[in-house]
């Protein structure tokens, strides 16, 4: 009789199906937060995309959710019982990329024979030298129709404006194009920012042993009119750091980081500071004279062919500045 499993190794079957169940969990439509119509129009693409295995382009901005929607349509397909594998191109050395082509693993993990992979994601392909698109092209028009397996691509820009600028081969722009999602940024689906902002404060929620309730408008106004460069992502870390930071029951604006709560309020009236010419020009003259005065001892006439200038109107104007007495009688000039 062989000896039995320790017990970690014997709960390792039920661990793994578990797991599975919770990635699929995760990964199901019905957990997008999404009322904005243009959003809505992204999920019916992702089952579309997850019907069939064809190649599929996520374009969009950082921090859009493209790679949540890329493990949302592997998780949906048919391959979801196989490893879906990210591969950030622009992080990997290209010999790296290379010998794993030639290997035949395409550009999953040396140690991932290229058969059990069901999912490929290259975040940025285009930074891929011109022989490895190549090689990319021959994967793709090779592969046979019982090929499961899929192809997907995270871009931040089209895939016309990027054979455009030269960085993606056309023939692999014409194989990848054959379904595109163009994920919209967060400033186009405001409608959605109360939903998400909430479904982040639940997450946080269940991170920690502090319990907030909810959000209170003025902060909901000012999440909605904040501009976010970074997308889900940042409201998502905003959220974070605002629950850390809260003190009450909800959330309110100022729990919120400065940049939010500063967003879509109007600007101050602009201070407009005098500028009186004349008295500017006065100040600057008697600094000089007074200088130039000064250094040559007391001197009028030094100090006036110093300046440029004769000496009687130097002495008129230390006297108008108030920096030498007038005197009755004749002036001396020292």
């Amino acid at each position: 009789m062989t000896d039995p499993l320790p017990d970690h190794l014997a709960a390792l079957p039920e661990q793994l199906v578990a797991l599975g169940e919770r990635l699929r969990q995760r990964y199901r439509l019905e957990g997008f937060v999404a009322v904005d119509p243009a959003m809505r129009r992204i999920l019916d693409q992702v089952r579309l995309a997850a019907a069939a295995p064809v190649p599929v382009a996520l374009v969009g901005e950082v921090g859009t959710g493209r790679h949540h929607l890329a493990r949302t349509i592997h998780h949906l397909s048919a391959a979801a019982q196989r490893p879906c594998v990210f591969v950030e191109c622009s992080l990997l050395p290209e010999g790296h990329l290379d010998r794993q082509l030639s290997e035949g693993h395409l550009l999953g993990p040396p140690d991932l024979p290229a058969a059990a992979w069901g999912t490929l994601v290259l975040a940025d392909p285009a930074v891929l030298s011109r022989e490895l698109q190549r090689r990319l092209v021959s994967f793709l028009e090779g592969q046979s129709r019982e090929d499961s397996r899929r192809l997907a691509v995270l871009c931040d820009q089209s895939l016309t404006g990027l054979c455009h600028n030269r960085s993606l081969l056309p023939e692999l722009a014409e194989r990848l194009s054959v379904l595109v999602i163009e994920v919209p940024p967060l400033r186009s689906r405001r409608g959605d920012i109360p939903l998400l902002a909430q479904h982040a404060l639940e997450l946080c929620n269940a991170e920690t042993d502090r319990k907030l309730t909810g959000i209170e408008e003025a902060a909901l106004e000012r999440l909605q009119a904040y501009s976010w460069p970074g997308n889900v992502s940042q409201l998502l870390e905003f959220v974070r750091e605002a629950h850390r930071r809260a003190e009450g029951p909800m959330l309110r604006a100022e729990d919120l980081p400065l940049v939010v709560r500063l967003a879509g309020q109007p600007n101050p009236p602009r201070q407009v500071r005098p500028l009186p010419l004349d008295t500017l020009l006065e100040e600057v003259e008697r600094r000089i004279l007074r200088l130039a005065w000064e250094e040559e001892g007391g001197n009028v006439s030094r100090a006036a062919a110093r300046l440029g200038i004769t000496p009687a109107r130097l002495n008129r104007r230390l006297i108008y500045f108030g920096l030498r007495e007038r005197r009755c009688g004749r002036q001396a000039s020292s």
